[in-house]
């Protein structure tokens, strides 16, 4: 089921996978049919991502990551982890960013979760690898965050600090 869930996006209409190419009807408000998909997008992607982290979080947790086709190996969780996080990462930045700001909190609590699993990432895991590529990825979110001026983005930073 988690590899069904992992692969939701693989499939979307081309009016959400690229809403500024989608050829539309003059007759109708341009603007504001891209700016329904682009809202549409950002949310979707959001939801997706957070019921990714949400069900890999209570797998490990429980320690049911066999489940999701995953051993209890710490590398090979704290890679699943990092993967995802790059995964928000990267939507957020192919998403313009007045998008990002029409989430509301619930977009930026899905920041501060990926904030937070990048930030334990960049301090406890052994890989010098993972370590680094958390802390990159980790810079990265908290530049969006930042830009949109929230307590989650206050938090994360002195978390750093």
């Amino acid at each position: 089921m988690y590899i069904v869930v992992s692969t939701l996006l693989d499939d979307l209409p081309l009016w959400l996978q690229s809403p500024d190419l989608v050829e539309l009807d003059p007759n109708y408000d341009v603007a504001f049919q891209r700016s329904c998909f682009w809202t549409q997008k950002s949310r979707m992607i959001a939801m997706f991502h957070s019921v990714r982290i949400m069900v890999l979080r209570q797998c490990i947790e429980h320690g049911l990551t066999t489940l999701i086709g995953l051993n209890n190996d710490q590398l090979t969780l704290a890679m699943e982890q990092t993967n995802i996080a790059r995964d928000v990462v990267h939507s957020l930045q192919s998403v313009p960013f007045q998008y990002i700001q029409t989430n509301g909190e619930p977009g930026i609590e899905l920041m501060r979760v990926v904030g937070s699993i990048l930030l334990e990432l960049s301090q406890k895991v052994e890989n010098d690898v993972i370590r680094s590529r958390a802390s990159s990825l980790l810079s990265s979110l908290l530049d969006i965050l930042a830009r949109l001026d929230s307590k989650a983005s206050e938090e994360l930073i002195n978390q750093q600090n």
